[in-house]
């Protein structure tokens, strides 16, 4: 397994850099973590598109870093392992009912009845649009190839954000089932400049080029993590890009001068209260006042 320094390397490469090391593999090795790379790619969108604030405190969550200012240990915090078995169960009923509408649509086809066979795929491609992806999921397409999956990346130029699905089909072994499913996202936000990738594999990558980006997928990701898996179905979950490039230079300022208005008045507190001491006497200084006053 890739290191933190070796991921630093291969991001620089490319023009671009390591925002959060993850590597989810080697903390939950031996766990049933199946469905967190979903959850942890849901939890990035929403937070990307709903505030800056939001977005800074995700990579916080996997940027500790120790005294020498390098990244920590990679690790995945507990509340996405705690919510991963209640995603796991959407998906299995998400495929379930997309199986039963598929059969259901052949079977009216061969009636020749392709108006209700047709309304019975959308209406499973609808289901599953909305089960994975959410109310926000705007587009839900699939490709069949990692060629397919960068043409489609390149002719992209509105801002969006992607969360792709990466599906094998089921093989049988000794061990009996297997198959092999996994969620990653994409930020395409050719208004900042920013493309980012996001994977609970190995971490959240930033560039300023998308060509840059998909070389890092060509080269690194894929032939890495995903090309021996035999990946035949990649799904596009797409969502707005939410904040405009206004609004996200508008809540950096906000965050900016709140955090200066923190600093200041951390600074004027030990002010306050010296004039504060300064202000107020001492009990025997009151007492003596007193009596002078009443003194006649």
């Amino acid at each position: 397994m890739a290191k933190l320094s070796d991921f630093e390397n291969y991001a620089a490469k490319y023009n671009g850099g390591v925002v959060a090391w993850i590597n989810q593999g080697d903390i939950i090795a031996g766990t049933d973590a199946r469905g967190v790379c979903l959850v942890i790619v849901q939890d990035w969108i929403e937070s990307c598109r709903l505030s800056w604030s939001r977005r800074v405190t995700f990579v916080k969550k996997f940027t500790g870093r120790d005294k020498d200012g390098k990244f920590d240990d990679s690790y995945v915090p507990k509340d996405y392992l705690d919510r991963q078995d209640a995603e796991n169960r959407k998906v299995a009923l998400a495929k379930a009912e997309l199986e039963k509408r598929g059969k259901k649509a052949k079977e009216l086809e061969k009636k020749g009845q392709n108006d209700a066979a047709r309304a019975e795929l959308e209406a499973a491609w609808t289901h599953l649009k909305k089960t994975i992806g959410g109310d926000d999921c705007r587009q839900l397409a699939v490709r069949h190839s990692f060629k397919q999956v960068v043409d489609s990346l390149k002719k992209i130029t509105e801002p969006c954000y992607i969360a792709l699905s990466l599906n094998a089909p089921a093989r049988w072994t000794l061990k009996g089932r297997k198959d092999f499913g996994h969620t990653v996202g994409i930020e395409l936000r050719p208004d900042i400049p920013m493309f980012e990738f996001l994977d609970a594999n190995s971490g959240l990558f930033a560039f300023t080029k998308l060509d840059d980006m998909i070389a890092f997928l060509q080269d690194i990701i894929w032939p890495g993590f995903y090309q021996s898996k035999n990946v035949t179905a990649f799904g596009f979950y797409f969502f707005d890009a939410g904040l405009t490039l206004k609004e996200i230079k508008d809540s950096r300022l906000q965050e900016e001068l709140k955090n200066i208005s923190r600093d200041l008045q951390e600074l004027l507190d030990p002010l306050d209260a010296e004039q504060s001491q300064e202000e107020i006497p001492d009990t025997d200084e009151r007492k003596d006042s007193k009596s002078e006053e009443t003194v006649t």
